[in-house]
């Protein structure tokens, strides 16, 4: 029983990991795709918790009943082989762009907050990124069951000191929501869930029969419940955190300075996270065509290196909404494949 209990907080904080990236960890997801919309963006978030619960429940159930562990041809069992084709390769670019925004980010990270020069903390995290994607997946899952609980640990208690040390109490203003995310907040939060699980539907796809069900469910939920405690810090902060490149670093230093110090290594620790989900998804993608896997690890970072000059905060408004809406194709596959399963079951 332990074992199994440890094996489902282990794919649960996977999960976690491959979801809570730069754009999570520093705020800007919460503003752009939900605080925009005033207090009514919080409902957008319990939404998100509840899809995010069941989508990623439901890609361990069918990998486990169908015995993949590649996300392609996961992918073209959900969506068939013509969809699936274009689908993987637009989940290939976007995982690329990922992995550089992430090495990007992990730049910025060093540079604003150890004074040294962004290309060494580029450097040092795809260096990381590259040993433990040379690890497989167990080292992919070992780091994330190490890293996530501290980031889980940090974000909430930065969270906690931005509710006690508010002195706003006007009502939350609605702003006017990036272009691509339309003008509802739930189609905003189906936005971010797709693209989300675009994500964490590569990382759980690869664990193959070792993924648990309850691992998917208690992901979801975690996720929900740490982006609605960064929400609201942020809501009791707003508009003035919004104004940041990374608001949660305004939030962790309205009352305790220090608590920045310790907030830029989460946000380190959320990009490596995101960073190895990225790498290994497409890395292991590319390797499934024949291509020996360590030299594709290889070509992927280098490859991604040039592209990470450019920051994430602008991203997280523009290419994130443009890929949900390719991921909402895989959140109808999903549904459509649960439908299908759930009817078999009644006709028998």
């Amino acid at each position: 029983m332990k074992q199994g209990w440890g094996r489902t907080l282990q794919i649960a904080f996977t999960y976690m990991g491959a979801v809570i990236g730069a754009g999570f960890a520093s705020g800007q997801e919460a503003i752009q795709f939900f605080l925009v919309f005033g207090y009514r963006g919080l409902w957008g978030i319990i939404l998100a918790t509840v899809l995010l619960a069941f989508f990623g429940a439901l890609t361990l159930y069918l990998t486990r009943a169908t015995g993949i562990n590649n996300y392609r041809d996961f992918i073209n069992i959900v969506l068939g082989k013509r969809v699936g084709k274009w689908t993987d390769l637009c989940l290939a670019v976007f995982l690329w762009i990922g992995l550089s925004i992430m090495l990007a980010g992990s730049g910025s990270v060093f540079a604003e907050h150890l004074a040294v020069s962004p290309y060494l903390g580029t450097t040092v995290t795809a260096l990381m990124v590259a040993v433990v994607l040379l690890g497989g997946v167990n080292r992919v899952v070992w780091l994330n069951t190490a890293l996530v609980p501290v980031l889980v640990g940090v974000t909430l208690m930065v969270s906690a000191t931005g509710l006690t040390c508010s002195g706003i109490s006007a009502p939350l203003p609605e702003a006017v929501p990036p272009m691509l995310l339309g003008k509802t907040w739930w189609i905003a939060s189906v936005l971010y869930v797709s693209y989300n699980l675009a994500i964490g539907t590569v990382l759980l796809v690869s664990l193959g029969d070792k993924g648990t069900v309850a691992g998917g469910v208690l992901g979801g939920l975690g996720l929900g419940v740490v982006l609605m405690a960064m929400a609201i810090a942020l809501a009791l902060h707003y508009p003035a955190a919004s104004q940041y490149e990374v608001p949660m670093l305004y939030v962790a230093g309205v009352r305790y300075p220090g608590l920045r110090v310790a907030y830029a290594l989460v946000l380190w620790f959320a990009m490596a996270t995101t960073a190895v989900a990225d790498g290994y998804g497409l890395a292991s993608r590319l390797a499934s065509r024949h291509l020996p896997y360590p030299a594709v690890v290889v070509m992927v970072i280098v490859s991604s290196l040039p592209l990470s000059r450019y920051g994430f905060a602008r991203m997280v408004g523009s290419i994130y909404p443009l890929f949900g809406y390719i991921g909402m194709v895989i959140l109808a596959g999903l549904g459509f494949q649960a439908w299908q399963r759930v009817w078999n079951k009644k006709a028998r």
